[in-house]
């Protein structure tokens, strides 16, 4: 189930209900009610706001954050289709609150529906690309969905569910490498996930049953060789020589994968150009030891945690060329201009979100008539890969 996302705010003394309560007072308030899962006072505390009210658009939104979590999505709906209509620096989230409401109460269409309507005024907020993809890949239309999935990848690389969902896809069509490459990515973001783990290890021994189930849509002329590397086994073989001293099939698979992997320019491949360079890089820079103990993290095994703990300097590089990278490919993407596709500069606030497309130069010079500012109305959720 999709659901939006809240800012926790340190909860101040009891409200006194004889004094005045500013709105801003009552958003901490209720945001902390709601981090204790108190949905229903949170709720009476957010219809104590009028509609004359500066926050009130802020405050419904909220609101409909909450009827979500309670399930009572008639509500979360009533309100979302008045306020959509209303500009606000609150519209893309109402948007996304509205679509998932309806896709929690089982409207798989009109949650796409709403989704599409808000790609139209928010073309690049990631959850609402990562979403749509969602919807359609649970209709099965895995050739649509995965475009969206790269759209939402290449806007923000630190959104993991992105890379669990390229997985997912690709292993459906059979293509075991590029399913790896992704699933390796989402552990990177998200190290204390230890089911897709398990689900990689099963990947990794070929005990997934819904691998190959779909027939392929996609190319994988770039990584049939790796595909059959990893279905011979040959890293299962106790001939060969691991650097993580960890039995387990994911592991041996990963380091016989990493150590073989070649980026190949001009491939217009997604997994080539997004994933390849990330880790020929670590193995480059030898690595891949540190990276892989780091994803082994969520199995608390007291000898993993040990190693990790010994190597912060290891773990630090590594993490530091990942985030590099990673950045590297959002920075500059193709947008349709006039029909035609260009390669632009994005611009990104610190915490990751957009900030403006448009390509510069020397600070100040503007080029190419595809340069414009983007205002981008985002959940309040920041991503990062780690700290």
């Amino acid at each position: 189930m999709i659901k939006a996302f809240f800012l926790l705010i340190a909860l101040s003394q009891p409200l006194d209900s004889s004094e005045f309560i500013s709105p801003a007072q009552i958003i901490k308030e209720a945001a902390k009610l709601e981090a204790d899962s108190n949905y229903e006072k949170a709720i009476g505390l957010y219809l104590t706001i009028s509609a004359n009210d500066t926050s009130y658009i802020q405050i419904q939104s909220n609101l409909m954050s909450a009827y979500n979590s309670l399930e009572q999505y008639d509500k979360c709906i009533s309100i979302g289709e008045k306020l959509k209509e209303e500009p606000s620096d609150f519209r893309c989230s109402i948007y996304i609150t509205l679509g998932n409401a309806y896709l929690n109460k089982g409207d798989m269409a009109k949650g796409e529906a709403i989704y599409r309507e808000g790609l139209k005024l928010f073309p690049y907020n990631y959850i609402l690309l990562y979403n749509l993809g969602y919807v359609l890949q649970k209709q099965e239309q895995y050739e649509e969905a995965i475009n969206y999935f790269q759209k939402s990848a290449r806007i923000n690389p630190f959104y993991g569910n992105n890379h669990m969902m390229l997985g997912y896809i690709s292993m459906l069509q059979g293509h075991i490498t590029k399913s790896f490459l992704s699933y390796l990515t989402y552990l990177a973001i998200n190290p204390n996930s230890n089911s897709i783990l398990v689900f990689l290890n099963n990947l990794a021994d070929d005990g997934i049953r819904k691998e190959g189930s779909i027939t392929p849509f996609l190319e994988n002329q770039f990584f049939a060789y790796y595909d059959d590397l990893i279905r011979s086994k040959a890293a299962l073989d106790s001939r060969f020589q691991q650097k993580v001293d960890f039995n387990a099939d994911v592991v041996k698979q990963t380091e016989l994968l990493l150590s073989k992997l070649e980026y190949k320019k001009n491939s217009n491949d997604f997994w080539m150009d997004f994933y390849v360079p990330l880790y020929t890089t670590l193995e480059d820079k030898q690595l891949s030891p540190a990276f892989i103990y780091y994803l082994l993290k969520s199995t608390k095994k007291e000898e993993i945690l040990k190693w990790i703990d010994k190597h912060d300097k290891e773990k630090d590089e590594w993490i530091d060329y990942v985030n590099k990278i990673l950045k590297q490919n959002r920075d500059r993407n193709y947008v349709d201009i006039s029909g035609q596709k260009e390669k632009i500069s994005h611009w990104f606030f610190d915490n990751n979100k957009l900030n403006a497309i448009g390509n510069q130069i020397d600070n100040e010079k503007k080029m190419g008539h595809g340069y414009f500012i983007v205002e981008i109305a985002s959940l309040m959720h920041k991503e990062v890969i780690m700290t």
